[in-house]
């Protein structure tokens, strides 16, 4: 069978990682940095996948952003007049 990528309203121009490594938990924490171009003009949502993450925040250009997240995948809610920006979500 054929799997197909699905759309990607957004280009993803940079990604940086910051992450905390707790050896004595076994846990893994820190903040993912996204430098995002709109490529779809009506395009209003951005998924991440995001599997088996404790969310702690989700923000747009330093402002709190609406998600959804259901253990699989994150879905960021971006403002309709928003081309280009920086899309935060730290997580553990």
């Amino acid at each position: 069978s054929r799997v197909f990528e699905r759309d990607r309203p957004f280009l993803v121009r940079h990604l940086a990682l910051d992450l905390r490594l707790d050896v004595e938990r076994k846990r893994v924490g820190g903040a993912a940095r996204l430098r995002l171009t709109r490529v779809d003009a009506g395009a209003t949502t951005f998924e991440l996948d995001a599997v088996a993450f404790d969310i702690r925040s989700v923000s747009w250009e330093g402002k709190a952003a609406a998600f959804r997240y259901d253990g699989q995948r994150i879905e960021v809610t971006l403002p309709a007049d928003a081309e280009a920006g920086e899309l935060r979500v730290e997580y553990e």
